[in-house]
């Protein structure tokens, strides 16, 4: 029996019991058995816009991991697809993305001592 939510408009969704977990190494290993799973609709994939709010939200996560001029660029690569075949949905995700990117990546100020 499933003991917790299910998003509205999930596709599929899955009730699972993780068994064990292991993050000693970079990459964490983790065991689940599944319990329960259902379909509430199906999935019908994605533009290039929504692709490209995916892609922009991944670099919002690597801040501070990637150099802050590669996520820039990409960001800025990104804003194609958007402006091309993105809603209203895509445009307003991406500008949030960007909000939130942009000030954690703005370039330093440098003192320049006289």
């Amino acid at each position: 029996m499933l003991d917790g939510l299910i998003l509205t408009d999930a596709c599929r969704w899955y009730d699972f019991k993780v068994e064990s977990l292991d993050d000693s190494q970079e990459r964490a290993q983790i065991v689940a058995t599944t319990h329960d799973s259902g379909h509430n609709r199906d999935f019908l994939g994605f533009n290039r816009a929504k692709h490209a709010v995916l892609e922009a939200a991944i670099l919002a996560t690597r801040i501070g991991i990637l150099p802050a001029a590669e996520v820039q660029s990409e960001i800025k690569r990104l804003r194609i697809p958007i402006e091309k075949t993105g809603g209203a949905a895509e445009i307003r995700a991406f500008r949030f993305l960007q909000e939130y990117v942009g000030p954690r990546i703005a370039s330093p100020k440098i003192e320049i001592s006289t």
